[in-house]
């Protein structure tokens, strides 16, 4: 398969264990919806990883930028969750 312009791509092994690479709108649906949901939960596992390495941190003494910055990185990760959570209910 040729693609004569820019399209996002899906992975997948066929029989052969050989890669093959479909344009995104091309891929069953039920394929992207899990991938969407495997992602959300991905990004909150990431979130909730960053929201106690904050807490961790803010019972030892560290500084309190520090926590902050964690804590935005956490909620930026459970904003992306919530938002991969919405977009694979839609499809």
């Amino acid at each position: 398969m040729v693609i004569d312009r820019p399209a996002a791509l899906a992975i997948f092994l066929d029989e052969r264990d050989a890669l093959l690479f479909q344009p995104l709108d091309e891929v069953p649906l039920p394929a992207r919806n899990s991938r969407s949901r495997w992602f959300a939960w991905w990004y909150f596992a990431i979130a909730l990883g960053f929201l106690l390495l904050a807490i961790n941190k803010a019972l030892t003494g560290e500084k309190a930028w520090l926590i902050a910055l964690r804590s935005v990185i956490a909620l930026g990760f459970a904003a992306l969750g919530y938002a991969e959570l919405r977009s694979s209910a839609r499809k």
